[in-house]
C-alpha cells in the first residue's frame, strides 16, 4: 500500500482562461495492490477565481467548454 500527498497547480488556456483563473490545490491519494490487481485513488481539492461577469450565471453559454479529468 502506498500513500501520496502533494500540491497541485492548474492553468487554463484559450477562451476558458478569459473566464476562469488558475487554481492551486492539495493532492491526496493512495494505492493498494493485491496479486495482479491494483486500486489507485487520487483526489485534488483546489480553488480558483471566476470572472465576475460569469459569477451567478445559471447556465453555460454556447461555445464555452470546461473539462476536467
Amino acid at each position: 500500500m502506498g500513500l501520496n500527498v502533494g500540491a497541485a497547480y492548474s492553468f487554463r488556456k484559450n477562451t476558458v482562461n478569459e473566464h476562469f483563473g488558475n487554481s492551486i490545490g492539495f493532492n491526496f491519494g493512495f494505492d493498494f495492490s493485491y496479486k495482479n490487481s491494483m486500486l489507485y485513488i487520487n483526489t485534488v481539492l483546489s480553488g480558483g477565481d471566476v470572472d465576475r461577469t460569469n459569477a451567478g450565471r445559471p447556465h453555460w453559454e454556447e461555445g464555452l467548454d470546461f473539462t476536467f479529468a
